[in-house]
């Protein structure tokens, strides 16, 4: 619902390029632009793939996404998502099935919706998302550390496609890469393969 207001008021009273400030633009094209590349690193022993690095105006086009629920951002995004899910998997045979990392559930209290999740329905991905544990232990560790625990699952209805199944592991930005870390560790301990982990826009690296 927050979404669909927002959406509504958009059309209404049209508002800057969520990337730059230029007037009457939804994201401008030069703004836009800044998602149009294809980079690669390693995640382990999995590729991690992104288009944008996440500073300037790419990071004000996923905030306003992700922070604001922008319709014309968060259609950029799940355009990009998805060349870069077709992209990595241009050699395999099945149908792409995304592995979504899970919001925590304070910023899904908090903007009302869960940002990976409307990337992935945007992007008309087939789709199934992890779970955090949730015990009063990892409730009081940091979400670093309660990755690095195990405290992502696959939900029980979900481990019988994953078991034996080609996949990438989504998610919106990459940080640390911990959090896809771990997600990768979850569909693997369910049987999947991981072909790629792959988010929209990564941190800089420094140093």
């Amino acid at each position: 619902m927050h979404a669909i207001v927002r959406e509504a008021l958009g059309v209404l009273w049209p508002r800057a390029c969520a990337g730059c400030g230029t007037p009457d633009h939804g994201v401008c094209r030069d703004c836009a632009a800044t998602f149009a590349a294809t980079q690669r690193a390693s995640l382990g022993s999995v590729p991690l793939v992104w288009a944008a690095t996440y500073d300037g105006a790419a990071r004000a086009v996923v905030l306003a996404a992700k922070e604001e629920g922008r319709g014309s951002a968060t259609r950029l995004l799940a355009t990009t998502l998805r060349r870069l899910v077709d992209e990595a998997m241009a050699d395999e045979a099945e149908v792409p099935l995304a592995v979504l990392v899970p919001a925590s559930r304070g910023g899904t209290r908090r903007r009302g919706f869960v940002p990976v999740r409307v990337l992935a329905r945007g992007a008309r991905l087939r789709s199934i998302e992890l779970r955090q544990a949730a015990d009063g232990q990892q409730k009081r560790r940091g979400r670093e550390e309660r990755l690095h625990r195990g405290a992502l699952r696959a939900r029980a209805g979900d481990a019988r496609l994953l078991d034996g199944a080609r996949v990438v592991v989504v998610d919106d930005v990459a940080t640390t890469g911990a959090t896809l870390r771990e997600a990768v560790a979850a569909c693997r301990a369910a049987g999947a393969h991981v072909v790629a982990a792959i988010v929209v826009a990564r941190v800089p690296r420094h140093g």
